[in-house]
């Protein structure tokens, strides 16, 4: 390859590069809080690291069937092995209220308190 090519293929990398900038920079920011994985949406079980739609679906699909007890019971889905387990396994709980959200992201309005 001659050198023209070469620096032409070159300077056309960071806009190869950041194409995909936009989604990878909001999956690369901070998660804050827990989800419930018998009571979450798929939209919510996206915000996990690595979880992408077809995942989300298939984690609301195993709790139809069965309600999980565990959450070592994630490996048993198709696509989530030891590595996307050890990623999201501080997000996720089996009980509870869901609360995971962007770290960065200040969430919704906490209620008035009423006065007693």
């Amino acid at each position: 390859m001659s050198r023209g090519r070469l620096c032409g293929a070159l300077c056309d990398l960071p806009l190869l590069l950041s194409a995909g900038g936009a989604e990878a920079r909001d999956r690369a920011r901070p998660l804050a809080g827990q989800i419930n994985l018998n009571a979450a949406t798929a939209d919510e079980l996206g915000l996990l690291p690595g979880i992408g739609p077809a995942r989300a679906e298939a984690i609301v699909a195993r709790r139809q069937q069965r309600p999980f007890r565990r959450i070592e019971e994630l490996r048993k889905i198709r696509g989530i092995g030891a590595k996307a387990y050890s990623r999201i396994r501080i997000y996720v709980a089996v009980e509870g209220k869901t609360t995971l959200r962007r770290a960065d992201d200040p969430g919704p309005e906490p209620e008035p308190r009423r006065a007693l």
